[in-house]
């Protein structure tokens, strides 16, 4: 059986083309040839104008399989992840419905049985998008950065429709809060931490508009006298910025710090993230809400479309919350202007004039 040289591939068209890495950078070109062997010629003539060796093209590829790519991806690029247990943890699902391929053996029908597989756990498009996207990663690195593989199938991304993002009324806060308090005075002993515990949490996200993963890495040290300091190795953008603090936010980091004894950072370090979820979870089947997307996500969003409400300008609002682009911001611009549409037509149904005026 002839051997394919690495690093050649044929598109639909029937052309070949090059894709290698070189110092770090991705060269891909059309070899503009729908012949093999002249198309091999013309890579390593590429190759050698450029400088580079061509002896070893030709060894085989090397067949690492789908949990080995997975750890080298953890050790060199998800760990700098703000949560790096988040991208490992959907890879090795992925792993489990499909097998421990090896990267090579990777089709279209494997990625097409993981999203189908996905979905009939119940989650949405978007979360499927996100697992399919960490998979988008560790393939990337396979190809360009550690030239195990040439290419790997397309991932395609579901459309997501409607709007997911929820934004909770001033009464739906209220109610929350009220059933956190009230669960407290039926205090069930089979809970390690009191549910004021996640109530102050609650506060907090909902004030600052921080992410869950770096209000739970929040020390005592990052909290000034009118702000909080989000640092960068616990942010998703990798960068330092400032949080202005409410009142409420203020009583609330206050109370936690005075409560912290010797060695204790951490101002939330009694919660842990798959916690909060539990919690969450029982908060929205305690008040009847698991039709909606309430999540601890969505008391970031809330504060932003609050703080646009209030007349923040975009750029304030993104760096408050830390979006990499303005792009990110202007979601919860569009958001409020559907709902202002659904309130125009709400009071135009409530409220019929004559149909003589």
């Amino acid at each position: 059986m002839k051997r394919k040289l690495k690093y050649i591939y044929r598109r639909k068209s029937g052309v070949y083309y090059a894709d290698f890495s070189h110092e770090n950078k991705r060269i891909a070109r059309s070899l503009r040839t729908k012949n093999y062997e002249e198309a091999v010629s013309r890579f390593i003539k590429l190759r050698e104008n450029m400088g580079l060796p061509v002896s070893h093209l030709f060894d085989q590829i090397k067949d690492i399989k789908l949990s080995q790519a997975l750890e080298r991806a953890s050790y060199e690029h998800f760990k700098h992840y703000a949560d790096p247990k988040t991208p490992r943890a959907h890879i090795k699902k992925l792993i489990r419905i499909v097998g421990d391929l090896p990267l090579s053996k990777l089709r279209a029908r494997h990625v097409n049985k993981m999203r189908v597989a996905l979905l009939e756990q119940g989650l949405t498009k978007a979360t499927v998008n996100q697992y399919m996207g960490n998979l988008r990663v560790m393939l990337y690195l396979a190809r360009d950065a550690w030239e195990e593989i040439d290419s790997f199938p397309n991932i395609p991304k579901y459309r997501e429709t409607g709007n997911r993002l929820f934004i909770l009324s001033l009464e739906l806060e209220h109610d929350v809060l009220r059933w956190m308090y009230v669960q407290d005075t039926e205090r069930n002993p089979y809970l390690k931490l009191p549910w004021a515990d996640y109530a102050d949490l609650f506060i907090v996200l909902m004030d600052t508009g921080l992410r869950l993963s770096e209000a739970l890495n929040l020390a005592r040290t990052d909290v000034y006298e009118n702000q909080l300091i989000v640092r960068p190795e616990t942010s998703k953008g990798r960068k330092v910025r400032g949080v202005p603090l409410s009142p409420d936010v203020k009583k609330v980091l206050t109370r936690r710090a005075e409560r912290l004894r010797g060695d204790e950072r951490y101002l939330f370090g009694d919660i842990t993230k798959c916690g909060a979820i539990c919690r969450m979870r029982k908060i929205k089947k305690g008040l009847q809400l698991e039709h909606t997307d309430l999540g601890w996500h969505s008391l970031r969003h809330t504060c932003a479309t609050r703080l646009i409400r209030a007349g923040a300008s975009l750029a304030v609002v993104q760096e408050w919350l830390g979006h990499s682009s303005i792009c990110t911001t202007l979601k919860y611009v569009k958001v409020l202007n559907a709902m202002k549409s659904d309130a125009v037509l709400n009071m135009s149904t409530m409220f019929k004039r004559c149909s003589n005026l």
